[in-house]
């Protein structure tokens, strides 16, 4: 398996009060990009705390919030939103999972 550059990022985690000058990691004379935050297997990891993360899923979430208060302005039945709304999400989220699986 090939190393795959582009999408290749360090991370540094240090305990330390000063944290050591340590160089650069280069592969093939390619510097490795240094970033604070990553997201890995939609978790977004940053210090090693939940904060950037939890951040990201109240503003998702704020989104949608937004979204179904925008269709009940139009009209939408609330019953329709209770029951629609929550299963195309959960449908569109799984779908990777069902595509495996034989019916």
């Amino acid at each position: 398996m090939a190393l795959n550059f582009d999408k290749t990022k360090e991370m540094r985690i240090c305990f330390k009060k000063e944290t050591p000058d340590i160089p650069p990691i280069t592969i093939n004379d390619i510097q490795i990009e240094q970033v604070h935050s990553t997201r890995l297997l939609g978790v977004t990891i940053s210090h090693l705390t939940w904060q950037l993360h939890i951040d990201d899923i109240t503003t998702k979430a704020s989104r949608r919030l937004y979204f179904v208060i925008l269709l009940k302005r139009a009209g939408i039945e609330p019953h329709h939103l209770v029951k629609h709304i929550p299963q195309s999400h959960v449908l569109s989220s799984n779908t990777p999972i069902k595509c495996g699986i034989p019916v």
